[in-house]
């Protein structure tokens, strides 16, 4: 599954301080409340984008469906973006009482969304997804998540 978007944009490129919750030159705060507000508008349970040292993390998704949402960008680039979604997992105490992951995640309707969202901005172009392996290296390159 392609769970790895790269694009371009200056609309997201930093206008406050992130050193202090990030890395240095390490960004995302523009881009991971902007991507929270659209999908929260379009009825996309999120929480409020937290750092993470690489970049901005957006906790969306029900019981049945939580996912993470990372934003940042690319490395030394204040234009170029990446936005990747992981299922997270299901809670130890919800396993005890007989919880389980989900066999469908989520993750391909909320990526789709993104990719509307994204598509929707015009400030954003050179949109690419992709599958990241274990090792960073990047296959399956689409125009699309699917």
């Amino acid at each position: 599954m392609r769970d790895h978007v790269r694009f371009r944009s200056l609309a997201f490129a930093p206008t406050r301080a992130e050193a202090a919750e990030t890395n240095p030159g390490r960004y995302g705060f523009e881009l991971a409340t902007w991507l929270a507000s659209k999908l929260e508008a379009r009825g996309v349970v999120v929480a409020e984008p937290f750092a993470e040292d690489w970049g901005w993390m957006i906790q969306t998704g029900d019981a049945d469906h939580p996912a993470a949402i990372a934003c940042g960008n690319a490395d030394g680039s204040r234009e170029e973006w990446l936005v990747w979604v992981e299922p997270t997992r299901t809670s130890f105490a919800r396993r005890l009482l007989g919880g389980q992951p989900a066999r469908d995640d989520g993750r391909a309707a909320l990526l789709d969304t993104i990719d509307r969202v994204l598509r929707e901005e015009p400030s954003i172009s050179r949109i690419e997804w992709f599958t990241m392996m274990s090792d960073m290296s990047e296959i399956d390159h689409d125009d699309h998540p699917q």
